[in-house]
């Protein structure tokens, strides 16, 4: 029983040495900046992973046409139609070259109109005949997504995940339903909410058993 006092002794003359505090404090320093980078790292793919699960999630819950997302598709068909004859927002639709006073006031619209509905995580306004888009958010990716989906016959929608600018910021896991116009040439892209669309549906699953 007697040693331990002597060797606490030991350890406190070895640790009066400056060069023995200094490798201990730069070694807990390197440790607690490894924890907190590969927890940083796992925070960061669980969110990938339940955002790619919500997303396959809406994809096969919205093919199934039931009461909620039936007054969902109303609902945004009336916004996309409003937004449509506007004048600002058919200005920059309808403009040949890239006019930022037109993008400003088409953006302003679309701020406008995000703020009526707080499930709608962004709007852009696609001009794909000028090359260009006004959006909420300004992502940067809402042109070529548009190309790829926008179908002149029909209003088209996917379930996706918007890549984050930088790491500071979250995915965003939407649905993105695209109406076209002009064939094709320009259109709309609304994103909603996929957390709002999982709760819209499981109502109307409720309201069905009632």
């Amino acid at each position: 029983m007697k040693r331990f006092p002597a060797q606490f002794a030991a350890v406190r003359q070895l640790f009066r040495y400056r060069v023995y505090r200094r490798i201990l404090l730069s070694f807990s320093a390197l440790v607690i900046g490894l924890m907190l980078l590969v927890s940083l790292l796992l925070a960061r793919v669980y969110s990938m992973y339940s955002a790619s699960q919500l997303t396959a999630y809406s994809q096969v819950m919205m093919s199934q046409r039931v009461y909620g997302t039936d007054l969902l598709w109303e609902e945004m068909e009336s916004l996309a139609s409003a937004i449509y004859t506007n004048s600002d927002a058919l200005a920059f639709l309808t403009q040949r070259d890239d006019d930022k006073i037109i993008k400003y006031h088409a953006g302003q619209v679309l701020a406008k109109y995000k703020a009526l509905y707080s499930f709608i995580q962004n709007i852009t306004l696609v001009n794909a005949s000028a090359g260009q888009s006004a959006s909420t958010l300004n992502y940067g990716d809402d042109l070529s997504f548009f190309q790829e989906h926008a179908d002149e016959s029909r209003v088209v929608w996917k379930a996706r995940i918007i890549s984050a600018p930088s790491f500071r910021y979250q995915n965003l896991p939407v649905l993105s339903m695209v109406y076209p116009l002009r064939s094709g040439a320009c259109g709309i892209i609304i994103d909603i909410d996929q957390k709002h669309l999982q709760s819209l549906l499981q109502f109307s699953d409720v309201a069905a058993d009632a």
